[in-house]
């Protein structure tokens, strides 16, 4: 019989850092959950504003069936040491990652663990869609219809190489939720990575099964300070050029440092015998490749011409990328930022100068 004696406790935590703005809804989302037994802790990271007082003021009156635990860092931990912390501190048999600016739909927990338990529990990690939302809160891209409920990927290892060379993330950290097995296997996530879910992502699976829900489970929040922020406004100056390659930079050193960490995690599972030395052997090409052309990218971004050119076929050789930046490479620097210039201008007056299109006639 289903009820909520027989059910397994499961943990909701949101992390919040500079979420003032954000965290009432957050927090409102967690505590309606359907699901029970539900262990709900909110956790802020020292921030400078009023985020935890926040937190505290919405939960001060609350009298239902969650647990509820609060906690704030007393010095700044940092992405990583904040999310090690606290999975240190979950009970829950499946962690639910929030952040303190996204907000959970009320049955997120419920439609995550009747899922889970349909597939005998084999899945390692979920995910799930999303409906994008603004700053104001206003829908600003709703979730795509779902053909079926999930799909159910057991074979983990089998998914890494594809992985590791197309580099996209197979689940996404807004809406994951994880076993415990994936912090208990292999240790704290390495305390300066940055994308969380990438390494969480990469030992879930090696340790096996995960699921792709197709309904949406949270409001996604879209806004200037989401941690991961790439802009669809198109640069147009060279102050905006130089802001671009500065946040491609960052981008890539921060999957560099998570490539790092999936080399220690990938010896940690031959090491536990969770996976056998000939798929270490077949994982580990694409580990060292990803490597090695992030760190070729990196070098060639911050080589002034005309070194960066050779920098660029070795980085070209490696990549799958499609795309190319050889005319970054090959041109000098101020003379590339003309130029990109120049044509941002070029299509702007065209584009001015076009005459209006007529609607078509009903």
């Amino acid at each position: 019989m289903d009820t909520p004696q027989t059910r397994p406790l499961l943990t909701l935590a949101i992390a919040s850092y500079r979420h003032e703005s954000f965290i009432r809804a957050a927090v409102e989302g967690a505590l309606a959950q359907t699901y029970s037994p539900l262990e709900i802790i909110l956790s802020d990271d020292c921030s400078p504003d009023h985020s935890f007082e926040i937190m505290q003021e919405t939960v001060a009156n609350y009298s239902g069936p969650h647990r509820v635990v609060l906690n704030r860092n007393p010095r700044n931990l940092g992405l990583a040491r904040h999310v090690n912390h606290l999975f240190a501190i979950a009970k829950g048999e499946l962690f639910l990652a929030s952040a303190g600016d996204d907000i959970s739909m009320p049955d997120r927990a419920e439609s995550i663990w009747r899922i889970w338990e349909s597939t005998g529990r084999q899945a390692v990690a979920l995910d799930a869609q999303t409906v994008r939302i603004d700053a104001s809160g206003t829908v600003i891209k709703p979730a795509p219809i779902a053909e079926r409920p999930f799909d159910f990927l057991p074979d983990g290892p089998d998914l890494v190489p594809a992985y590791l060379h197309n580099f996209r993330n197979l689940l996404f950290g807004a809406t994951a939720a994880w076993s415990r097995r994936v912090f208990d296997t292999f240790g704290p996530i390495p305390e300066n990575v940055v994308y969380e879910d990438l390494v969480l992502s990469f030992r879930a699976m090696l340790l096996g099964g995960i699921i792709h829900i197709h309904d949406p489970h949270v409001l996604y929040r879209s806004h200037e300070n989401n941690l991961v922020n790439y802009s669809r406004k198109r640069a147009v100056c060279i102050q905006q050029f130089k802001e671009e390659e500065a946040r491609l930079c960052l981008r890539l050193q921060r999957e560099l440092t998570a490539a790092q960490a999936f080399r220690s995690d990938l010896d940690r599972a031959l090491e536990l015998g969770l996976i056998s030395r000939s798929t270490h052997a077949t994982i580990l090409p694409g580990i060292d490749r990803l490597e090695r052309a992030r760190a070729l990218e990196l070098r060639m971004l911050n080589s002034n011409w005309p070194k960066s050119v050779p920098v660029y076929f070795q980085w070209r050789n490696l990549t799958a990328i499609r795309y190319t930046r050889f005319a970054r490479a090959a041109l000098p620097r101020s003379l590339y930022y003309w130029l990109r210039q120049f044509k941002q201008t070029a299509r702007l007056f065209a584009a001015r100068s076009s005459p209006p299109q007529n609607p078509a006639s009903t």
